[in-house]
């Protein structure tokens, strides 16, 4: 069984590691942030500090009609929802 961490007293960048690399962590938000990361750097850091307070996620947001007709490369922004 395994233990509750809490995440809400980390640092962006321990937070980063902890949903990317651990077992417990949501495998698709680990994906999602380490596109996050590919794409604005530690930029992403402070912002997942402030999700982690706040019960928000980062999300990524495309281009809805580039998305809709199939491109691979769509571009996206970096969001906190």
């Amino acid at each position: 069984m395994s233990e509750m961490i809490d995440t809400s007293r980390m640092k962006g960048e321990d937070l980063f590691r902890y949903y990317t690399l651990s077992d417990a962590a949501d495998r698709d938000y680990g994906q999602t942030l380490q596109a996050a990361h590919v794409e604005i750097g530690d930029t992403l850091f402070p912002m997942l500090e402030q999700c982690e307070r706040e019960g928000r996620r980062i999300r990524l947001k495309y281009d809805d009609p580039l998305w809709e007709t199939g491109v691979l490369d769509c571009p996206f922004k970096v969001v906190m929802e």
